[in-house]
């Protein structure tokens, strides 16, 4: 089975246990959670970063071990920390993050790090736009699109948009619009959505998307489910209701979902029909209910069993 292979942040996430007075380490970071999530459902995963040759750095290492994520392209380096995320939560389970990243360690990724053998045997690349707020890794994380493409990859781009991290919210805009012509999987919340493309109408904004040949288009509304774009083809998805604890990691949650879907199905991505697309959905839309209901991102991701548990429901 070729798997998912993951590139950009994996982080340390101290996240509120008690009205913000105690906070937990958690390991996080989007692209090191989706691999964990990934292998966690049962599948293949790896991940392409880099972190600090420090105590957070190897406890890091361990972890993604630990779901069995491949980390043989975890790179260590000596020039800076790895990152650190404090996530204070409001009363609805809804986060707030200070970022103590500057610089971390991994918006140090270079483009001489990035080889060619780190995509064999994968089937799908996944990326954000964190690893390209940095011009030094941004260009690392452009070189891995485009080796993936000519290796006959797919590109999976979850924007993950942290604006209080980009010099200008018109920067942010203008990355994500800059890796759009390789992208065959979008995922981004309604959100966003009307944020980059200026549109508030969901139908609208995903039109501006269309216009890159993105085949498929996925918007999450939260409790709601996602509204998703395949072919051209736009179908709603309802979510699973769950009591939200902490919406942590559920975006990444529901990412690993969808891919660990794609990767596993026999079927070329191109060729896999609708009704399958949905069903994979519905996998995506139960592994971000699920992640909401506990605290913590990559301790909140479920197994294949616990998610066809849920689905009979």
């Amino acid at each position: 089975m070729k798997g998912v292979v993951t590139l950009g942040e994996v982080l340390i996430d101290f996240i509120s246990i008690d009205d913000n007075m105690t906070f937990k380490k958690n390991p996080g970071g989007a692209p090191a959670n989706v691999a964990a999530g990934v292998s966690r459902l049962g599948g293949k995963s790896g991940f392409i970063g880099k972190v600090g040759n420090d105590n957070l750095g190897r406890y890091l290492k361990g972890v993604l071990e630990s779901f069995n994520v491949s980390t043989q392209n975890m790179i260590f380096t000596d020039e800076a920390h790895t990152g650190i995320v404090l996530v204070t939560l409001d009363e609805n389970g809804e986060r707030s993050f200070e970022f103590y990243v500057n610089p971390s360690a991994d918006s140090l990724l270079r483009e001489d790090d990035i080889k060619e053998e780190m995509f064999e045997g994968y089937r799908i690349l996944h990326i954000g736009t964190i690893s390209m707020i940095n011009e030094t890794s941004k260009k690392a994380t452009l070189k891995a699109v485009k080796l993936a493409k000519e290796k006959g990859m797919y590109i999976s781009f979850d924007p993950n948009l942290r604006l209080n991290l980009w010099e200008s919210e018109e920067r942010a805009k203008n990355t994500v619009f800059e890796v759009l012509d390789y992208v065959d999987i979008l995922k981004v919340s309604d959100e966003e959505i009307r944020f980059i493309t200026g549109r508030n109408d969901l139908k609208e904004a995903i039109k501006e998307f269309e216009k890159y040949g993105i085949t498929l288009i996925l918007v999450t509304l939260g409790k709601d489910g996602v509204l998703l774009n395949y072919k051209g083809r736009l179908e709603k998805v309802d979510g699973f209701p769950t009591k939200v604890v902490d919406t942590t990691g559920a975006g990444d949650a529901f990412v690993s979902g969808m891919l660990y879907s794609i990767s596993s199905c026999q079927k070329g991505f191109e060729d896999i029909a609708l009704d399958d697309i949905k069903y994979f959905a519905k996998i995506a839309n139960v592994c971000g209910a699920f992640a909401v209901s506990k605290k913590g991102a990559m301790s909140a991701l479920p197994t294949l069993d616990e998610v066809l548990e849920i689905l009979k429901r």
